[in-house]
């Protein structure tokens, strides 16, 4: 695999390409965002969810307790030329499907985790942030597809459930998705929770399914029942050939706010609360250092030929 290229330093973590085609390590280094309300998102570096905990939305609707997983994941495929290339990861029994790790090409952990992949040519940077004093969670995405036709594809994975509990597959709350507005709802899910989703200029493919037997094997590790079924409502889809940017709110209430807006400002607190801190030190130091620049080159973590097969790491916010 080479050398390996990782640094730690306080909240400064990264990790490179050697690093990230390690799926085992990977799958055992997690990564939180929270809230300041009780709710966070979170998994591993892998992409896999491994615990009841791990979700992309987990929502706090009786703050700090009443903790639902509203939403446990959004799996992302870039379509390159016609040809697909799965970047999710989801453990089932005895397999692997899809194995989107294999893509990752770097990962670090500055004001937000954020994720490169590289896959058919294209590169794609995901970063997850999720907004303070709401039960929000934004996706950032930027693509570089040159001279290719790209159509990234979105397709969520819905829990919907209380936090200590697992989801059986069965009723599910009604949907709906507003093209001229870009908004998609769900519920009311377990405490009366409803899922929101802004997707600007996005098509949408409804095919509601369940995938039955995902687990999460650190709790197999805890001796607890570990598999649960996910509701998926279908597909969003946006043609991202130029080098499109997009960015997509996951929220338990209606957006009211553009996700620019979302974005800029937990920015601007982040970086307030680093300026002021009380204490430099080692520890804190780190935390403000500007970002290394890097790409990622091509090697086994970026795979040349598409998909046929269809410790945490830093803290949140105040």
């Amino acid at each position: 695999m080479g050398a390996h290229h990782h640094r730690s330093q306080g909240q400064r973590f990264e990790l490179r390409q050697a690093d990230t085609g390690d799926f085992a390590r990977m799958s055992q280094l997690e990564w939180i965002e929270t809230n300041g309300v009780g709710g966070w998102a979170s998994s591993t570096v892998a992409g896999v969810n491994t615990r009841r905990y791990h979700g992309l939305l987990v929502t706090a609707s009786t703050p700090p307790t009443g903790r639902v997983v509203l939403l446990s994941k959004l799996h992302e495929t870039l379509v390159v030329d016609g040809q697909r290339w799965d970047l999710g990861t989801t453990q089932y029994p005895g397999a692997l499907h899809p194995q989107g790790h294999r893509y990752l090409c770097r990962f670090s952990r500055r004001l937000f985790p954020r994720f490169r992949y590289h896959a058919g040519g294209v590169r794609l940077t995901r970063t997850v942030v999720g907004t303070h004093g709401e039960n929000t969670t934004l996706m950032d995405y930027r693509v570089s597809s040159p001279k290719k036709t790209t159509i990234l594809e979105l397709r969520p994975f819905v829990s919907g459930r209380d936090f200590h509990s697992l989801r059986q597959a069965g009723e599910v709350p009604p949907m709906s998705f507003h093209e001229a507005s870009a908004l998609f709802r769900s519920g009311p899910w377990e405490r009366e929770q409803v899922l929101w989703i802004s997707i600007p200029g996005a098509r949408f493919e409804a095919a509601p399914d369940w995938h039955h037997n995902v687990e999460y094997l650190r709790e197999l590790d805890r001796g607890l029942d570990f598999r649960e079924d996910l509701w998926t409502p279908g597909i969003f889809s946006l043609d991202v050939s130029d080098g499109h940017r997009v960015r997509i709110v996951v929220s338990a209430r209606k957006p009211e706010r553009r996700a620019e807006a979302l974005l800029g400002d937990e920015i601007r607190r982040r970086r307030a609360l680093l300026r002021n801190l009380p204490t430099r030190d080692r520890i804190t130091v780190p935390l403000i250092w500007p970002p290394i620049s890097s790409s990622c080159a091509a090697g086994p973590a970026a795979a040349s030929s598409p998909d046929t097969t269809g410790s945490r790491i830093g803290v949140g916010t105040p």
